[in-house]
């Protein structure tokens, strides 16, 4: 079992021009030194340069770089990647981003709050990022000003609301990867209905090519188990968000302990009583954190023949 607790910020990574195309190439095999420079010269990028005059891109270069490819393979002019860049640009960083959202909720502007996320979306900030650093520490914190009276339990609402509805919307924005075989089902466990966490984590798997069966809040163990024989699951979720909801984990482990290793799914403990919940419970992974997940070197890498 791997427990993953630690929530610190990886640290930001620099590469060299060569480094950068050759990690943009496994998308985009048209990517050279040359083109990079030539959307330097357009003023469309603007890497970092050593002292010596090298130039050095970040992952959020590399990602600008991505949505220009985008754009370029729907035939867009310069001009319109340069007004979307313009769009992206104003849009500021995560953090701020997150605290704006907050802001409108406290108001009571929901329709706001909906438009700032939207309009992230529409200019291609990936879902990653807008999933993660915006509207996951974004809804953290309004649950903390909830929790300290300043704010009271509708503005909490109104946020779920808005939240769904733009995940509901991230298809459209950014489309799935095409299915690559491997299965996932998610469940909350019984009496546990805080699934938001639990729907973005599983959005965000569907953006690497995997079929994710969704089973949302307060779902019975059987049920779950069940779920995962009839779609030769690959991986299970389960989504905990009290101590009380141990006798969910230990009922599927339970079921699944007959099960050959060929066919058992890899096991997922998650959500803000993750540790207490798995303790001493033979499971995969507890990850109080989506980044524990989806950057976890055992997550399968392919569907299993069964």
């Amino acid at each position: 079992m791997v427990v993953c607790r630690s929530n610190g910020t990886p640290p930001s990574r620099s590469f060299g021009i060569g480094e950068a195309v050759e990690r943009l190439r496994a998308e985009f095999p048209d990517v050279s030194i040359s083109s990079l420079r030539f959307l330097e010269r357009e003023g469309l990028l603007g890497p970092r340069r050593t002292a010596g005059g090298h130039r050095l891109f970040s992952d959020d270069d590399l990602e600008r770089i991505r949505l220009i490819k985008r754009q370029q393979q729907q035939h867009r002019s310069l001009a319109e990647i340069r007004e979307l860049l313009l769009r992206r640009d104003r849009i500021g960083p995560p953090r701020e981003l997150a605290e704006r959202f907050v802001n409108e909720i406290a108001a009571r502007n929901g329709r706001e709050a909906y438009a700032l996320i939207d309009e992230a979306l529409r200019v291609g900030i990936p879902a990653r990022t807008l999933c993660l650093e915006v509207l996951t520490p974004a809804l953290e914190r309004i649950g903390d000003l909830w929790e300290r009276g300043e704010l009271d339990v509708a503005h909490e609402h109104l946020a779920s609301a808005v939240v769904r509805d733009l995940l509901s919307n991230l298809r459209l924005y950014q489309p799935p990867a095409p299915p690559d075989g491997r299965v996932a089902v998610a469940a909350c466990a019984a009496s546990e209905r805080h699934e938001l966490g639990l729907r973005m984590v599983t959005a965000l798997l569907e953006q690497q090519g995997w079929s994710v069966q969704f089973l949302g809040a307060d779902t019975p163990a059987s049920s779950t188990v069940q779920f995962v024989t009839d779609n030769e699951a690959d991986l299970l979720l389960i989504s905990t968000g009290a101590p009380s909801e141990r006798a969910f984990v230990e009922d599927v482990i339970a079921a699944l302990a007959a099960w050959s290793p060929a066919r058992r799914p890899k096991v997922v403990v998650g959500g803000r009583a993750a540790a207490e919940v798995a303790a001493g419970l033979p499971v995969d992974l507890v990850a109080t954190r989506a980044e524990h997940l989806l950057d976890w070197p055992a997550l399968p890498a392919t569907h299993r023949p069964r």
